[in-house]
């Protein structure tokens, strides 16, 4: 719970349980954010929300009617202030952790997934992406890769509550391009690789790659960025980014760089160099794509 002067400037401090972006899940005294989607306006269903027990109205257009007893806030862009809102209504979750984002055109699931399962030898550990959003041995299946911005905020919370230190997240293109983790203060962005993928939601594929590029673009110089030294985009990440650089390769130097690679039928083994040294790795994982 909120007080409503506790996420806009106006001298209201009605208590504020719960906010939406979706009339049907609308409950009393809560916060009803008109976003204008690919395919549905949510300005259409105002009074649907209001019915439901809405008593905030954030809205990006002019109105024809307004009800009493309603506030209306007319913004600039619902969704940028569903983002700023929903940050603050969940007490800034992702600043409670190390949310480590990982994106690319293949393989974000098997390097997230892969995080995961390292670091939780060491912490407890979330995971959000494709498979299914897990921790503390709950699970469940994510709507989407990258999940819109009120469940994702709601699902951290929680994850914060629960203890988690750690959360692997795969950051689609999509969910980028959407604005689905603008909120989200990630301390690690991993690219696994960029191809020409969906083309048909992003138009072209230099807007691809500007949405992958976006979340390289928000890490802070106290974070990390994990870049693949082979991509042809790579150069071009590099110079998008203000956090500290780690890169890893097969052909090009790197400060991780995987050698000598002998392929198998049940496993695949290769020498791992790091700062100086080498290490003789045999792993489950076959193929010399799945080694990055």
């Amino acid at each position: 719970m909120k007080r409503l002067n506790e996420l806009y400037d106006i001298d209201n401090d009605m208590k504020i349980y719960s906010i939406h972006s979706d009339s049907r899940y609308v409950k009393p005294y809560s916060i009803f954010f008109c976003i204008e989607g690919l395919s549905v306006d949510g300005h259409r269903y105002i009074d649907d929300a209001i019915f439901q027990g809405a008593k905030v109205i954030v809205h990006s257009k002019e109105l024809l009617e307004k009800k009493d007893g309603i506030i209306y806030i007319l913004v600039e862009n619902t969704l940028e202030e569903l983002n700023r809102v929903s940050n603050i209504f969940y007490d800034y979750p992702s600043n409670k952790m190390k949310i480590i984002g990982v994106t690319g055109s293949s393989g974000k699931t098997v390097v997230a997934s892969m995080i995961k399962d390292a670091m939780s030898r060491y912490c407890n550990t979330g995971y959000i992406g494709t498979i299914s959003l897990e921790y503390n041995g709950f699970k469940e299946d994510c709507p989407y890769t990258t999940p819109e911005t009120l469940y994702l905020q709601r699902k951290l919370y929680k994850m914060n509550r629960g203890g988690v230190k750690v959360v692997a997240m795969e950051a689609s293109s999509h969910g980028l391009a959407l604005g689905r983790v603008d909120s989200v203060n990630f301390s690690v962005a991993v690219m696994t690789n960029i191809g020409a993928e969906h083309l048909d939601f992003h138009g072209t594929r230099e807007q691809y790659i500007l949405a992958k590029q976006k979340l390289f673009e928000m890490i802070k110089p106290s974070g990390w960025v994990v870049l693949n030294s082979d991509d042809e985009n790579f150069l071009r990440i590099k110079n998008s980014t203000k956090g500290k650089i780690l890169t890893y390769g097969i052909n090009n130097q790197s400060d991780v760089m995987a050698k000598s690679f002998r392929l198998f039928l049940d496993h695949s083994e290769f020498d791992l160099s790091f700062k100086g040294n080498t290490y003789h790795v045999s792993s489950p994982v076959l193929a010399k794509f799945n080694i990055y």
